[in-house]
């Protein structure tokens, strides 16, 4: 969690409420684009598999597992911090 919460933190268009005991959380993004079309691209263009938030009636944001090995997990949250500048 320490790691996702370093990204998190800084990420200018990233926030959540960090999980209590459990291995996901939602991240709420400010983007204008639809979540579950992003993640799409995200993971057509990135390979980066996140939930989109829609699916649990959360929109703006997505389901984010961070339970993996240090490496896959920071390659995964640079991959998607770079697929979040498109927006800048």
């Amino acid at each position: 969690m320490a790691i996702a919460q370093e990204w998190i933190d800084s990420e200018p268009r990233v926030t959540w409420q960090a999980p209590k005991g459990v291995s996901v959380a939602y991240i709420q993004w400010d983007i204008p684009m639809d979540d579950e079309e992003f993640c799409i691209k995200l993971l057509k263009e990135e390979g980066v598999l996140l939930v989109p938030g829609n699916r649990f009636e959360l929109p703006g944001g997505a389901r984010l597992g961070y339970c993996a090995p240090e490496p896959v997990l920071r390659e995964g949250l640079a991959r998607l911090g770079r697929a979040l500048r498109q927006f800048d």
